[in-house]
This record gives structure tokens, sequence and C-alpha cells, in this order.
């Protein structure tokens, strides 16, 4: 009796051991394995649930070794809604050797196995300069000072604790749905609006020497989050360094000439995020009115370019590029395209160099994409200052191309007017302004190319 039983916790021990290493697995597959019945299999599987993961039904089922982090192998998946409510979206699993399982909860999600953190999710993962400091504000969580070091787990420990203000509208886990609905009650950096120029600059000095509690906000500008009373305006703000430097100038120069990117694009009927320029303590701050927030409770979701090319299409090339494959393979609509395109050939035009995948974002509802997402982060970064030096840099914009003939006149004319109201700006300096005058003139010659152009 006794050697009988031993056989058989030897032989669950042994279908546990190679779920683990192998991954999901058919019954079949065990079976073949072990040289034992279908009956048999089943009953030890039944005797592993709270080990293990049941994936599909009937003859698509699969059976995963469920895997912990942080003692902790499920996760539930919340989505806050644009009417302030939230639902629950779906539920994560860990599980081995790596990856995850998304079981969806929803008719506008599909559940699947993923190897790495799920695309829908990437976006959160922390980046960029608030991103770096996550680690430094949050010691007692023990994970890796560098981010870039920082695993799928040590992302998932972040997120499911502290990630309730991060990109979009997803929240991950118990832990962190607590938070979200205790900054609802209780917002931590808030603004009257009338107080802003005094404020920004202490908050400045906060996120430059301590960094900004709670925000994730990607990209590798100096920024900080905070929300604007009494409207509940959720909003970012990148800040310059002092103008009394080269530097300092140059980088105040590029964000007054993102607000007017911004404002010259909504005035040729494309959608730019809201902006506001102030001046405080010999240093400009760019205030962005974020545009997965509504009020105090409610967001959108937002998916990037860059999350989809790498699940669906894995090009890597311009957003145009990108764009065009993921269209042709459904997942984002294809009346978008020319509209991606606009704000490409117009960033193209304006010596924006930096126009990579994550600087392009669509709204999603569930992990379906309904429609392109303001434009933001549009400056003229070929002119950023390079290892903290003044780089004399030329600017050659692209010839128009025959495919752009539909919209390439009125990107012209869009461009043309940056630059002149660049040049029109008594907040920009005298030397960028120089530069202005030759991308103006550049601008205009090629602009006459574009009746060359078959029809």
């Amino acid at each position: 009796m006794s050697r009988k039983k031993l056989d058989k916790s030897n032989l669950q021990t042994e279908i546990l051991t190679r779920l683990r290493r192998n991954g999901a697995t058919t019954l079949q597959s065990l079976r073949d394995k072990f040289l034992i019945s279908q009956p048999s299999v089943s009953r030890i599987l039944s005797r592993l649930k709270t080990d293990i993961l049941v994936i599909g039904k009937a003859r698509e089922t699969r059976y995963a070794a469920l895997r912990k982090i942080d003692n902790c192998s499920e996760f539930p998946i919340y989505e806050i809604l644009s009417d302030g409510n939230s639902r629950h979206l779906g539920i994560l699993y860990a599980i081995y050797p790596q990856g995850f399982y998304f079981l969806t909860k929803t008719q506008d999600a599909s559940s699947a196995l993923f190897p790495d953190i799920p695309y829908f999710l990437n976006d959160i993962r922390p980046a960029g300069y608030l991103g770096r400091l996550i680690p430094l504000q949050n010691q007692d969580l023990h994970l890796p000072k560098d981010i870039h070091l920082w695993t799928a787990d040590h992302c998932l420990k972040y997120l499911s604790i502290r990630g309730w203000n991060t990109i979009g509208n997803l929240i991950v886990g118990e832990k962190a749905f607590q938070l979200y609905m205790e900054n609802c009650r209780n917002p931590q950096h808030t603004v009257i609006s009338k107080n802003r120029k005094k404020q920004y600059p202490l908050f400045a000095t906060e996120v430059l020497t301590m960094g900004d509690p709670g925000s994730s906000a990607g990209g590798e500008h100096p920024k900080f989050t905070t929300i604007l009373l009494p409207e509940n305006q959720h909003v970012l703000v990148k800040f310059s360094p002092p103008a009394n430097t080269d530097i300092g100038i140059r980088i105040a120069d590029l964000l007054i000439c993102e607000y007017i990117a911004l404002r010259v694009l909504k005035k040729h009927g494309q959608d730019a995020a809201n902006a506001e320029i102030l001046s405080r303590d010999n240093r400009i701050f760019l205030e962005v009115k974020r545009f997965d927030r509504i009020g105090k409770f409610s967001r959108l979701g937002i998916i990037s370019l860059g999350s989809l090319d790498a699940e669906f299409s894995g090009i890597s090339g311009s957003w145009s590029e990108t764009s065009v494959e993921l269209a042709k393979n459904k997942i984002i609509p294809e009346n978008l395209l020319e509209k991606i395109r606009f704000r490409e050939l117009f960033g193209e035009y304006i010596a924006n160099n930096d126009m990579h995948s994550f600087n392009l974002s669509f709204f999603t509802q569930g992990q379906r994409v309904i429609d392109l997402a303001p434009t933001y982060d549009m400056t003229c970064m070929l002119f950023m200052p390079r290892n903290y030096q003044i780089i004399p840099i030329e600017f050659k914009p692209p010839l128009p191309l025959v495919a752009d003939k539909k919209i390439c006149k009125n990107v012209f004319l869009a461009a043309i007017e940056f630059w002149e109201e660049v040049l029109k700006d008594e907040r920009i300096s005298y030397s960028f302004k120089v530069i202005a005058r030759k991308c103006k003139d550049k601008i205009i010659d090629l602009q006459g190319l574009v009746v060359l152009l078959p029809k």
C-alpha cells in the first residue's frame, strides 16, 4: 500500500516538474510521456489543481504550472472607463517556465499566452525620466536600481503594488487598484490654477532631487505630473534648465516650439494635445493636458504604435510604414493612415528627427484600437543639445513624394506657418531664430516642387 502511494506521489511530482520545465502542455502529451491512461492523468491533474492552470476548452485544453511573483500567481486587471466607472478586464496568470496567460472577462479582449508582459500592458512599464526614479522611490520593493535590468516579473511586482497612476486606463492588481481609489479620494500634488507659477518651480526642484511619487510617464525630458484645481485637470509638465546657459536657452526654445507645433496642428484640423507655456524662475514650463484623463476619476485607454508593432508586425519602420502594416492586419482602422502621414510629414518639415514608435499612440477600448490619440512630443528635436553641447547641424527636409500629393500642400502650409510663428515669438532666442529662418526658406523651396508631382 505504501509503495503504491509513493509511486503515485512520484508521478505527481514528475508531471508537475515537466509542466514547470516545458510550459503549457496537452493532456495527450502527458499521456505519451508517462505512458499512463487518460483517467490517471486527469486524476493527477485534479490533485494538482492549486499548482496548475487549465487553459482553453475541449481538444484545445492545455495545462500550465503556476509561477509565483512576490507570493502571487494571479493578477486581476482593471480598466477605468471614460464615465468614471471601472470593470474587470481579465486576470493575468504567471506561468512556468516564464511568461503569462491572460484570461479575458470581456468581449473586447482576447485570452492568450504571452512570453513576456502582454503587449497591452507594455506602455505602463516604468520608462523614461520619471521611470528611472521609481526604484529610488520604492526601495522597500527591493527592485534593481536600473529599470533597464528589470524583468517582466520585476515590472509586474511594481505595477501590482504601486502602479495606480500609469499611462492609459489599466491597473494591475488589487493593491494598485486600492491606491487608485485612495488617490481619487485624496489626490496627491494638487495645484490651484492661479498658483501654478509659484508651485511649478518647487515641483521641478522636487522631481530633480527625489522624483514624482506614483507617476511613470514615459520620455527622457525632465517632467512631473500634477492635477489642477478646481477643474481636476491632469497635466504633464516638462521644464527647461535655468535659461542662463546656451543649453538651458536651447531647451527652452524647443519647449516653446513644441507648444507652437501643437497649436499649429490644431489650427490645420489635426488633433493635438492642449498645451500652455509658463515662465518662472528663469525656467520655461510646458504644461500639457493629459488626454488619457477626464476629470477626477475617468480615464481613456492608450496604446503606442511601438507596442502594437512589437506584437503584430515587428517591422520597426516609420510611423507610416508600421501603420500601413497594422491596418492591413486589421489592428488599426485604415481611415487613420492619412492622419498619421500628415502628422509624420509635418514632423519631418519642422526638423523632428525623434518620431519613434512610442511617440504615436491610439485610443483603445479593452484590446481594440478605436482612434488615433492627439499629437504629443512634437518639436524640433534635430536641434536638441547632444552630450551637453550645442552642435551645428544641417536641416535636410525630404522631397515631397507622389504618394503624399493629396496632403502635402496642406502639410507645407502648416510647416511654414510653424516656422513663421517661431520667428514671431518673442520668447524664442535670437540664435534659434537664425536657425528657424533657414529652415523656413528650405521648406518654401520644397513647396515649389509640389506642382511637379504627377496629377
